[in-house]
């Protein structure tokens, strides 16, 4: 990437979280990086964070994340000058969890989506994507998240409904890392329904997407819903849950199913197959997915660096991150890198 420059760094492990914050502003010292940009749970020490906050699945009961990681985050949002989030519905469970945090210093950015890759001629590639699978019959395209992240309740809602429907004629295309799709899922589904599980460049995917009846996208978690934002720039109608974080990605590109309600989504299935819901999802796709571009996160971003590396040399944000290193060099000495 021009511009960029990749410099050899240790893995993050969760294990002498505070010596790894003091290595972290030793590079920054020897590169003369005027702002730290941490997208997780790591903080610099005296140089000046802006946090990225994509979610907070990890405050949530369901995630059995380490109690030292989650606290690392929470150093980390109380060290950062400023941060961002990719919806407005995240920011609002930001301010929830971490109520002490100063509303004014966090802005919502939202996530782009690739326009030479996703657009409305992908289309052009479907042809040679099915002969390439064999996959002939309509279907609906279905995006695993890694492992983890509510995958298994996402997934179970999808077959739960296929289930109820034993004359269902069409296929899913399942795309995602083999571990993400529970063969237990498959017991039971009409007998002329496949499930084709498959690993996709992103060209192909956008292909996919084009051919597709819909995107099925039933996420609980998501903060942003990066195939939604894909799949409308691609010409794809999107099948989700009320989800407030999607709502905003989506627009009224999306039919809406309640949470956990199987039967309200097999009718999902069947709406995206009528022409005119179909050509009207479309089209609001295309609008939507206009007005996300990673120009305008990479604004929004490059504001809240400027404003950090302008308040660099007040004296009240010296002398806190005075205090802070004396309070991380503490820690470090005391660490006994207990996970």
């Amino acid at each position: 990437m021009p511009g960029v420059q990749l410099h050899a760094f240790p893995s993050y492990t969760g294990t002498y979280t505070a010596s790894d914050s003091l290595l972290i502003q030793q590079f920054c010292d020897q590169l003369d990086v005027d702002v730290f940009c941490s997208t997780g749970y790591t903080s610099a020490v005296t140089t000046p964070q802006v946090q990225l906050v994509y979610d907070l699945i990890a405050e949530r009961p369901v995630v059995d994340l380490p109690d030292r990681i989650l606290k690392e985050k929470q150093l980390a949002l109380s060290y950062a000058a400023y941060l961002a989030c990719p919806s407005n519905a995240a920011l609002d469970e930001l301010l929830t969890q971490y109520p002490h945090l100063d509303s004014s210093s966090i802005i919502v950015a939202q996530c782009g989506v690739d326009q030479h890759t996703f657009h409305d001629k992908a289309s052009h590639g479907v042809a040679s994507l099915r002969q390439a699978l064999a996959f002939n019959k309509p279907y609906y395209v279905y995006v695993a998240c890694p492992q983890g992240s509510g995958v298994e309740k996402r997934g179970k809602l999808l077959f739960d409904s296929l289930k109820v429907d034993q004359a269902a004629d069409f296929d899913i295309l399942w795309v995602g890392e083999k571990h993400t799709l529970d063969t237990d899922w498959l017991r039971d589904l009409p007998p002329q329904l496949h499930v084709r599980q498959v690993e996709l460049s992103e060209t192909e995917l956008a292909s996919a997407y084009a051919g597709a009846l819909a995107l099925i996208y039933p996420s609980f978690d998501s903060a942003y819903g990066m195939p939604i934002a894909e799949a409308m720039a691609s010409g794809c109608p999107i099948i989700t849950i009320g989800n407030p974080s999607l709502d905003e990605a989506a627009g009224d590109a999306t039919l809406t199913v309640p949470d956990d309600d199987a039967y309200a989504l097999l009718h999902a299935l069947e709406r995206a197959r009528d022409t005119q819901t179909r050509q009207d999802l479309i089209a609001a796709g295309f609008t939507q997915a206009a007005t996300l571009s990673w120009e305008g996160f990479a604004t929004r971003l490059f504001e809240l660096l400027n404003l950090a590396s302008l308040e660099r040399d007040d004296l009240r944000v010296r002398e806190f991150h005075r205090h802070w290193k004396k309070l991380r060099m503490t820690q470090a000495n005391v660490d006994v890198g207990i996970d």
